[in-house]
């Protein structure tokens, strides 16, 4: 084209554009809407329904057609269910689709202060106005009045408000719930039929505790052409900030839960569904802020601090599945996925699994409702608080009816399918045990039973345990653990602390000797079998069967039973089964001697045990090449002990009868050398054989025993038979030379104590049958010189002794020493040992008695014996060989002292016959006084001997009499004569007052009466009565209580018999005063019947005649009778006047 056609077309486009100009200009000017504003309200009016009040309209033409109102009210639409106060509404239109009948809309943007919607059941505001034909209401057009309609779009919306009152009616009936948001915003673009919807919302609850900030974007599609929703698609995410759970309080105005809650919620959510059948929701829930409180479930609130949800869930009208449900709470997390089908009635949880990481188990605590779980889950919390980690791979659970949840701990473990592992948790699983700490296992739960598998865990600070194990109906009623193995190794003391001494009671008492004794043990196996954990075995017995054992020890140290040595060093192998314990290639020592090996097998291990030992070959003696074993040594008082032993022994104990025990050996010594520490005492070759055998009794058989003991040499051959029985056999022959004793005394420890020292030589061939004492054969000499021996509170000191030993007598040639420090000479002799006829004299310059008769003596049988409902004593016997004694003997000493009591040239002939004291004479002096005593005794049985003694007493005071014979203090002081005689039977004090039968008569005086004992308790009760003090009044009795009386003669007869003495006659004769009484005294029952005349003297009856007595004056002697009856500690005391 030439540059003139250009130049045409331009001037033509030039002047198009400026009409443009011209028409968009000037068209606004020329075309006012606000001229058709009634048409427009009614036109508005017409598609919302309600009130329409419109503004100020201008329009222009700027890329399309425009229209601003200057503001627009709407109330009482029906078109939606409120009303709207907008302060700018701004449409605008393209105009090229209008040609096509197609409006379109750029822009549509609403602006206002405030809205309010109101949400009400069938939205029954917009209905009534409907029906009501109120004034204003535009009738809906029928289609023949209807333009043909233009095709709709929109392509932005945006509203913009600054108050949205929200008043929801339909949510729950009979109830509105207000709320009033702010700031709220709304776009949405492409608003075209057929086409997907982008739109963006938020908004803000003015409460503080009211839904909070929310924030969504997404997008919608289903808007139909006429702007109706069919087959909805929404895709959006959404945003809530410190959304507070009171918000949610009125939907659930009765429900328990909602009353719990407390604290707000933010949370992101994203949706992706249609609204009716197809529902996916995801998301994140923040609980930072948030509490649930159930005093029934819980003793605290519920926080969630640090605590985030995470969910997956898609939800279909049958079932809601929960794709993805993530906890993370502190250093916990648990992820689970589920299906609730169906999820609106009667719903039932189901293929639900859980996996987990708990790596703080203490912070979990708080969560689980403890008091809904039953008792049997406290075990859990406590083993929960004490720290630890659970990682569940998988744990998948049974349906579960949400109706009807399991209600117990028990029920909810039966359902579940778990793999896991644990790490350094702790539990005790009784509370007498100890804790099992550091726990680390793997764990796998199905139908209530928990097995464990690479269990490690340890007790105390030095039992660290590995194995497995299972527990069957766990946190049940009743959960048991039917296996739990493991092996260990430790010393033994850990277990002290360990063990449930109190459960196991007594019976336990020999294994906790066996833990003290120390040593250290490495378990194989170890395995408990069938424990009921909620009631455990009470009693070692019952629990032992449960238990099976595989173990090494070694260092232990065992004593079954006091009668045998107790074994050191003890190692072997240990099997526990059937409650029979049992140790083979055992190993040990007594003392410095190490033992043959042993197999030990002990059944009945808890009440009873029987235990048998079977040891066989060489015992080695320790020498002295190391440190350690010269130290052992000395442990026992020894610098070298070498040499050899053979042992071949079965012994067979029963622990329930030690005294019945069984055993059959020997013991072949060779050449054994020994070397005392630190006195160096040697004892060298030693060489012989030993045998025992034993059933009911023992025999003991000793083969060519040799030695020397520092060069003196020692032999003992002989046999020891039937020993434990009536009638042992007592067949030896004994050798040594000088022997010192002190050196003994060193070799054997036993002896230490004894402080034995002195020498010794004989040559002894001895043969004692006691069953049959006419074959008793005695051979030989003894000689000892200086001999001291220790023995309690007896010691022998400076003893020289020589006898002879010929046919079946032993003749003491010489005795002398010191017993107790008292100065004893004895000669005599012993015939037929088995059954002794023993004829000795003893005698001594000084003899203290004190010093050989002990003060203290046995305590008095009891009144009440045997009717307590206590097992009875047994009762007191003489033993075997006093049965078969028979002795005469004869004590003379030239002075001495019994208890106080002074005494010269004592003389004691005894004649003894199997236990009768046929005869006794005792004689001595005492001062100007002389004591005769002739009785005789039976003591067979020592709890009740009778006797016969008669006393003849003369000039001895009476308070050291009393003292010897053990009486109370005395009351009358003065010398005392006796005559008489008198038998009875000890026992009891009642029973011996009871048995005494005979008379005995006493002078007694000068001497004094003092308020002292029954007696002198008597007479001052008699002297204080007011006629009395009358009669005795003056300076001679006012002082009794403190000065006593004196008297010149007291004289007594007495009978006695069944524990009556009977007082024949009572006659006192003093300067003052005279009595005369007689009467009886209940010996038994302590209780007096005496009469007595109290009368004064002619010399204080003229000085006190003028005194009136009874009314009447006294004018010469006076008497007055006294009666005392009643018990003696408060006698009755009357009196009347005589004379």
């Amino acid at each position: 084209m030439k540059t003139r056609s250009w130049k045409i077309v331009g001037i033509i486009a030039g002047i198009l554009l400026v009409i443009a100009i011209t028409l968009a200009v000037a068209l606004p000017i020329l075309i006012d809407p606000n001229r058709y504003h009634d048409a427009i309200v009614s036109e508005i009016q017409r598609a919302v329904g309600g009130d329409i009040r419109l503004g100020r309209m201008t329009w222009g033409i700027s890329n399309g057609v425009w229209l601003e109102a200057d503001g627009l009210a709407i109330s009482n639409a029906h078109a939606f269910p409120g009303s709207a106060t907008l302060s700018r509404v701004y449409v605008k239109a393209s105009i090229p689709p209008l040609l096509s009948r197609k409006f379109v809309l750029t822009d549509l943007i609403l602006e206002g202060p405030k809205a309010s919607v109101m949400l009400a059941p069938g939205n029954r505001r917009a209905s009534s106005v409907a029906k009501s034909g109120q004034p204003g209401q535009v009738p809906t057009p029928s289609p023949s009045d209807s333009s043909p309609e233009l095709e709709l779009e929109i392509r932005s919306v945006s509203i913009t408000l600054d108050r949205v009152e929200l008043v929801d009616a339909m949510t729950l009936p009979e109830q509105e719930v207000k709320r009033v948001f702010r700031d709220v915003m709304f776009t949405a673009d492409n608003l075209v039929p057929g086409g997907k919807v982008d739109f963006r919302t938020s908004f803000q609850d003015s409460n503080p505790r009211g839904l909070g900030q929310l924030t969504a974007s997404g997008s919608f599609t289903g808007l139909s052409d006429s702007f109706t929703v069919q087959n909805p698609e929404l895709q959006c995410k959404t945003d809530v900030t410190s959304l507070h759970v009171e918000a949610l309080n009125a939907y659930f105005p009765n429900h328990p839960v909602a009353r719990g809650l407390a604290g707000a919620i933010s949370m992101t959510a994203t949706y992706d569904g249609n609204l009716t059948d197809r529902h996916q929701m995801g998301g994140r829930i923040d609980l930072a802020q948030f509490s649930y409180t159930d005093p029934t479930r819980w003793t605290e609130p519920i926080t969630g601090a640090d605590t985030a949800i995470t969910f997956s869930v898609a939800v279909d009208p049958k079932k809601l599945s929960m794709e993805k449900l993530t906890i993370q709470r502190g250093a916990n997390s648990a992820s689970a996925s589920g299906v609730l089908e169906p999820w609106y009635r009667n719903p039932v949880l189901r293929d639900t699994r859980i996996s987990g990481d708990l790596a703080s188990l203490p912070e979990v605590v708080p969560l689980i409702p403890w008091e809904q779980m039953g008792p049997g889950a406290d075990s859990f919390r406590k083993a929960m608080e004490r720290g630890g980690k659970i990682t569940t791979q998988q744990a998948v659970i049974a349906d579960i009816d949400l109706a009807k949840p399991p209600a117990s701990a028990g029920e909810w473990l039966s359902k579940i399918d778990a793999i896991a592992t644990a790490a350094g948790v702790s539990v005790q699983p009784m509370s007498d045990l100890p804790v099992f700490e550091d726990i680390t296992t793997g764990i796998a739960l199905k139908d209530g039973t928990a097995v464990f598998t690479g269990s490690r865990l340890r007790i105390g600070p030095k039992i660290e345990l590995t194995g497995k194990g299972s527990i069957r109906d766990l946190g049940g009623k009743q959960p048991v653990l039917q296996t739990a193995e493991f092996g260990t190794a430790f010393p033994l003391s850990a277990l002290i602390q360990a063990m449930p001494w109190k459960r196991l009671g007594d019976n336990a008492a020999m294994v906790r000797q066996v833990l003290e004794g120390g040593g250290s043990v490495v378990i194989d196996r170890a395995v408990f079998r069938d424990v009921d954990l909620s009631d455990p075995p009470d009693t070692f017995k019952a629990f032992l069967p449960r238990i099976e054992l595989a173990a090494k020890v070694s260092g232990l140290s065992l004593q079954p039973s006091k009668t045998i040595p107790q074994i050191e060093g003890l190692t072997g192998i240990i099997g526990l089964r059937n409650s029979t314990l049992t140790v083979t290639n055992a190993k040990g020592r007594i003392g410095p001697v190490s033992l043959p090996e042993m197999n030990i097998s002990v059944t009945d291990v808890v009440e009873k045990p029987k235990l048998t030992v079977v040891a066989k070959g060489p015992m080695d003696i320790a020498a002295t090449r190391q440190a350690s074993v010269e130290k052992l040594l000395k442990n026992y008082g020894l610098k070298i002990l070498s040499g050899s032993a053979d042992l071949d022994l079965t012994v067979n104990l029963d622990l329930g009868n030690p005294k019945k025990w069984r055993a059959t050996g020997n013991l072949s010594l060779g050449g054994v050398r020994a070397e005392t520490y630190p006195a160096s005492v040697v004892m060298e070759d030693l060489r012989g054989n030993v045998f025992i055998s034993r059933k009911q009794f023992t025999t003991i058989s000793v083969k060519d025993i040799s030695a020397r003991v520092n060069r003196e040499p020692v032999r003992l051959s002989g046999t020891f038979s039937r020993l434990g029985a009536p009638d042992p056999v007592i067949d030896a022959k004994a050798y040594t030379q000088n022997l010192d004793l002190g050196n003994m005394r060193e070799l054997i420890p036993a002896l230490k104590k004894t402080d034995l020292s002195g020498k010794v030589t004989m040559d002894l061939d001895v043969t004692i049958p006691y069953g049959d004492p006419t074959k008793s054969r005695l051979s030989g000499t003894l000689t000892a010189r200086q001999m001291n021996l220790k023995a309690g509170d007896t010691t022998i000191q400076e003893a020289d002794a020589d006898l002879l030993m010929a046919g079946n007598t032993a003749t003491v040639k010489r005795l002398t020493g010191k017993l107790n420090d008292q100065p004893l000479s004895i000669t005599g002799k012993i015939v037929n040992p088995a059954a002794p006829d023993i004829q000795l004299a003893v005698t001594s310059p000084n003899l203290n008695l004190d010093r050989l008769v002990p003060t203290a003596t046995a305590a008095e049988p009891s009144e009440t014996s045997g009717k307590t409902g206590k097992p009875a004593e047994k009762k007191a016997d003489l033993p075997p060989i006093a049965k078969k004694t028979v002795a005469q003997v004869t004590v003379t000493a030239e002075k001495g002292k019994y208890r106080g009591l002074a005494f010269q040239n004592l003389t004691l002939e005894a004649v003894y016959d199997r236990g009768v004291v046929k005869t006794f004479d005792l004689k001595f002096g005492s001062g100007q006084g002389r004591v005769a005593l002739v009785g005789s005794a039976d003591v067979r049985r020592p709890d009740q001997i009778p006797f016969s003694v008669t006393p003849d007493v003369s000039a001895i005071p009476v308070e050291q009499l009393a003292d010897v014979i053990g009486l109370p203090e005395s009351s009358v002081t003065g010398p005392v004569f006796l005559k008489g005689q008198l038998s009875g039977r000890t026992g009891t004090r009642k029973e011996l007052l009871a048995s005494l039968e005979g008379n005995l008569d006493a002078q007694m005086g000068p001497g004094s009466f003092s308020k002292i004992g029954p007696s002198g308790k008597l007479m001052a009760s008699i002297l204080s009565l007011t006629s009395v003090q009358g009669i005795l009044s003056g300076a001679l009795f006012r002082d009794f209580d403190k000065k006593g009386m004196d008297y010149k003669r007291i004289t007594t007869q007495t009978a006695f018999s069944k524990g009556i003495m009977d007082v024949k006659s009572l006659a006192l004769r003093g300067d003052a005063m005279n009595v005369d009484g007689q009467g009886q005294i209940d010996m038994v029952n302590d209780r007096l019947n005496l009469g007595m005349n109290l009368g004064t003297l002619g010399l204080i009856g003229g000085i006190l005649k003028a005194i009136p007595l009874f009314g009447k004056p006294v004018d010469n002697l006076t008497e007055i009778h006294v009666d005392i009856k009643g018990p003696i500690e408060k006698p009755n005391i009357q009196m009347q006047l005589l004379k």
